[in-house]
C-alpha cells in the first residue's frame, strides 16, 4: 500500500483493468452508513419499528492537490507533469499517479459511475479489510477496504498564501465496502 499520505486511490475501474490509477494527498476520510428503519406509531402504544436492512453509505475525502504537476520528466501525453510510484496490489504492479489540480477535476467532471464503467476509491490496504493477529485481546483491526463510488460532488478552493496548491473535498455515494457481505 502506499505510503501514509498516499493511501486513498482513485480509479476508473479495478485496480489491473483501470486506465486512469490516481493517488491523492487526504487529510481526512469520512465514511457515513445512512439508514432507513421505518418507525410507525400506534395510538397509546409504544411505536412498532421495522428495519429493512437498507443502507446508504456516503464517502468523503478531502486534501490537498497541488497546482502544477511535481515530474516535469514525466512527458507520457495523458498524464504529463504528474509525480507517480508503482503499487503491487494482488495480481501486480500498477502505475499511480499524483494529480495536479485541473487533471483532479477534470477527473470529477467527466467520469461517469455504470456496472460497465467502475469508479473505485481504495482506502488503505484492502488485502486485510479485518485483519488478526495472534492472541491477546484486541486481535481483530480496520484494514482497508474498495468502495463502488458515483462521484457526487467536488469542491475546491484556493487559500490566501497557498497559491501553490488547492484544497479538495469529493463527496462520493457508494456501495458498501467490498468486504461486506450481506447474508
Amino acid at each position: 500500500m502506499a505510503e501514509g499520505t498516499l493511501s486513498v486511490l482513485l480509479r476508473d475501474g479495478t485496480h489491473d483493468a483501470a486506465s486512469t490509477r490516481l493517488a491523492l494527498k487526504c487529510e481526512n476520510i469520512s465514511i457515513n452508513i445512512g439508514r432507513t428503519p421505518i418507525q410507525v406509531p400506534i395510538p397509546t402504544n409504544s411505536p412498532y419499528l421495522i428495519d429493512l436492512g437498507i443502507v446508504r453509505p456516503t464517502v468523503s475525502i478531502s486534501g490537498l492537490v497541488d497546482n502544477v504537476g511535481q515530474d516535469e520528466t514525466n512527458t507520457t501525453a495523458t498524464v504529463s507533469g504528474m509525480a507517480s510510484f508503482s503499487l503491487n496490489i494482488d495480481s501486480g504492479y500498477q502505475t499511480y499517479y499524483i494529480p495536479y489540480k485541473n487533471f483532479l477535476e477534470n477527473f470529477c467532471c467527466e467520469e461517469m459511475y455504470s456496472d460497465d464503467n467502475l469508479i473505485q476509491v481504495q482506502i488503505g490496504d484492502d488485502n486485510f479489510p479485518m485483519s488478526t493477529k495472534s492472541g491477546g485481546s484486541g486481535s481483530f483491526s480496520t484494514g482497508g477496504a474498495v468502495y463502488h463510488v458515483a462521484i457526487q460532488s467536488a469542491n475546491f478552493t484556493q487559500v490566501p498564501g497557498l497559491e501553490d496548491r488547492w484544497q479538495f473535498a469529493i463527496q462520493f455515494v457508494s456501495k458498501t465496502a467490498s468486504h461486506i457481505d450481506f447474508a
